[in-house]
C-alpha cells in the first residue's frame, strides 16, 4: 500500500469499479424509492375506495347511543323548552 501511488494501475481500476458500484447503488436507491411511492399512491387510492369500511364495527356502537341519548325524550315535552330552561 505505500508504493501504490494515485496513478497506479490497480488503483484506478479499484476506483472505477467503486465508481461503477456507487452508480448501481444510486440506481437501486432511486427504483426503491419510486416504487415504495407507488406503493403509497396505491394504498392511498385502495383506502379512498373503501372509505369507511375500517370505522364500520363503531357504527353499531354509535347507533346505539345516539338511540340511547334520544330515546328518554317523552313525545309530549318540545325539546326546545327544556333546552331553554336552567
Amino acid at each position: 500500500l505505500e508504493y501504490r501511488t494515485y496513478n497506479d494501475s490497480s488503483v484506478q481500476a479499484a476506483m472505477k469499479n467503486s465508481e461503477a458500484a456507487t452508480k448501481k447503488a444510486a440506481t437501486a436507491k432511486s427504483e426503491f424509492e419510486e416504487a415504495k411511492k407507488k406503493a403509497r399512491t396505491e394504498e392511498e387510492a385502495v383506502r379512498t375506495i373503501v372509505a369507511g369500511q375500517f370505522e364500520r364495527d363503531n357504527w353499531p356502537e354509535l347507533f346505539r347511543l345516539r338511540n340511547g341519548s334520544l330515546s328518554f325524550w317523552p313525545s309530549s315535552v318540545n325539546k326546545l323548552e327544556v333546552a331553554g330552561s336552567p
